[in-house]
């Protein structure tokens, strides 16, 4: 008969292994969750100067014209 001592230091064991893995999913998750709000941040940022780069153009080109109406 197996004692009960070894069952549970065996359990013990199992878990701890569990567990251990379940933390290094959870920090994945948690970096890729960081890395993907930066990615989000940087492409807003880029839409942004976009943005302004074309209302920039925009206001210049308006600038040019004048107020010919026939240009």
């Amino acid at each position: 008969m197996i004692p009960v001592e070894l069952i549970t230091m065996a359990g013990g064991a199992a878990m701890g292994g569990l567990f251990k893995f379940m933390d290094a999913s959870q920090k994945n998750k948690a970096e890729q969750q960081k890395l993907l709000i930066e990615r989000n941040k940087a492409d807003q940022e880029n839409a942004d100067a976009d943005r302004k780069s074309s209302t920039a153009s925009a206001d210049a080109a308006a600038k040019r014209v004048g107020n010919d109406p026939f240009a």
